[in-house]
């Protein structure tokens, strides 16, 4: 293929007002359409399409010129409605499809030129109808690309954002969380109680010792007086 100057006599694509979704294997309509920028009419344009990145074109159409360049699709397609200044066209019924094993769709690129610019352009003629211009509004922007979304059957689980709360049960020692007291908590009464117990104990210890001591010290106090009396 030449090399085509971009924006050629003020001519430049509309899209859609969304990206259309395709699947895989899928042929869809693509809204897509031209405006002319420029201050007078062209008789007759020519687009060329070209697609890559698990889209291709289907060749349903007489007046197009179907090629490939490298990893490229595409065709030219010589329309012969007139675009007067200021109008706008889509095309009708130009479709694209996407491959059965496509994961990812690259944009569909359109320029448009004037009809002599079809003159010395190589490519392989389509079957079917024609392609042609209908005048329209487009709901889009001027863009230099159709962008598509590639919609898949395939959904990505994604673990839960929402931090989950620990059960009552989970927090709570096992016997505690049954109603019956830890082995733990038992062994820590247990002790207190044994201390409490020591403590009586020693003191009632203590108290019989100092008795004890006392009656002793009383016995020999009376022994000394009864000799010395």
């Amino acid at each position: 293929m030449a090399p085509t100057p971009a924006g050629a006599s003020g001519l430049v694509t509309l899209a859609g007002a969304s990206a259309p979704a395709i699947k895989p294997g899928q042929t869809i309509a693509l809204p897509v359409g031209v405006r002319n920028t420029g201050g007078s009419a062209v008789d007759g344009v020519v687009v060329n399409i070209r697609v890559s990145g698990g889209l291709s074109l289907p060749r349903e159409f007489t007046n197009c010129r179907y090629y490939r360049d490298g990893i490229l699709g595409g065709a030219w397609c010589a329309l012969p409605q007139r675009v007067g200044a200021g109008a706008e066209y889509a095309l009708s019924g130009f479709h694209v499809t996407a491959s059965a094993t496509a994961q990812r769709v690259s944009p569909v690129v359109f320029e448009w030129h004037p009809a002599s610019w079809a003159q010395g352009q190589g490519g392989a003629a389509g079957t079917g109808g024609t392609l042609s211009l209908s005048p329209t509004k487009m709901a889009g922007p001027a863009v230099g690309a159709v962008y598509l979304r590639l919609m898949t059957s395939t959904n990505t689980r994604r673990p839960s954002r929402t931090a989950t709360s620990p059960s009552p049960s989970s927090v709570l020692p096992r016997s505690a969380a049954a109603g019956v007291p830890a082995e733990s908590e038992l062994a820590g009464g247990e002790t207190e109680t044994s201390a409490g117990t020591n403590v009586v104990l020693l003191a009632a210890g203590t108290l019989l010792l100092i008795g004890g001591v006392a009656a002793v010290l009383v016995s020999r106090r009376s022994r000394y007086v009864g000799k010395h009396s």
